[in-house]
């Protein structure tokens, strides 16, 4: 049995919101975070719901994109005081200038400890920690980045950043020839940014979504469905419709677009698809909300 120690109970709790002795129940039972998730959900003590109560922190998320890459980065503070300063917010936006401009390794999302010793562009006699440090010497608050990420697959790139700068999309799409009205794929690829902000999806469509995953869902809602008493046949209709809810809540494609409820993120796409006689597809998506990951 996998050693249960009081700091992957605690994890547990702060992810489902569960009492400490039915975390410790479950972990016991399952030895892993997911599965322990997964036992209590068919258990009924927590929610389906995948989405997860984090403990905020203050900071701004700041977003680049260029012709050739995009790039979101979330910094961290102490108080809403610096974050609404502007040598905070000047750095904030260095920072994620510096993730487009310098040709790092990383992609996808990453641990900001990755670009501590990356040379800062404005000063290449730095590193990136050392021009953070020396902020943190004069507001007196400590600052760090929580993650960033970069995109370089395809040839549209978009981004959406909140007025309040605590959310923030990047997205990549690849077309399978840019049209000579190229501001209808700006705007389309801007448009579904905009909606990634504001509906949280967590895939692009279900086949990006792991098979267990996908099982474990299919799991819940039947055992869900079967504690209700519900005959064989109902139990399947009940979990079939429960699975395209929740591929409609979190899949990108089949999400209905947050400007035009009548519409799909797919038929938005597949309407200019057949007027420009294209291929459009996405690559790739990354949404940051400030102090949602800690």
């Amino acid at each position: 049995m996998k050693n249960i120690t009081v700091k992957l109970i605690k994890h547990l709790r702060d992810i489902t919101g569960v009492g400490i002795l039915d975390c410790k129940h479950a972990l016991m039972r399952k030895g892993t975070i997911e599965d322990a998730v997964v036992f209590l959900k068919k258990q009924g003590i927590v929610a389906t719901s995948n989405r997860v109560n984090k403990t905020a922190l203050q900071g701004l998320i700041a977003i680049k994109v260029n012709s050739n890459s995009a790039a979101v980065i979330e910094v961290n503070c102490e108080t809403d005081f610096v974050s609404r300063n502007y040598l905070f917010t000047k750095l904030v936006d260095d920072l994620v200038s510096n993730i487009t401009l310098v040709n790092t390794k990383f992609y996808g999302e990453s641990k900001g400890s990755l670009l501590d010793n990356v040379t800062f562009f404005k000063d290449r006699e730095k590193t990136i920690k050392q021009v953070i440090n020396e902020h943190i010497n004069i507001v007196n608050e400590k600052i760090f980045i929580s993650r960033f990420a970069k995109l370089h697959i395809g040839n549209i790139f978009s981004g959406y950043l909140h007025y309040n700068k605590a959310i923030g999309v990047i997205l990549s799409m690849t077309v399978s020839k840019i049209i000579e009205d190229s501001e209808i794929l700006t705007r389309l690829a801007k448009n579904i940014a905009l909606h990634i902000a504001a509906s949280s999806p967590l895939y692009i469509d279900k086949s990006f979504i792991k098979s267990k995953k996908i099982y474990d869902e299919q799991s819940i809602f039947r055992n869900q469905a079967m504690k209700l008493g519900k005959k064989l046949n109902i139990v399947t209709k009940i979990v079939n419709r429960k699975m395209q809810t929740f591929f409609e809540q979190n899949c990108l494609l089949d999400q209905f677009f947050v400007k035009d409820p009548s519409v799909r993120i797919r038929e938005l796409i597949n309407k200019i698809e057949i007027k420009y006689k294209i291929n459009i597809s996405i690559n790739n998506f990354v949404r940051f909300k400030i102090g949602e990951h800690i």
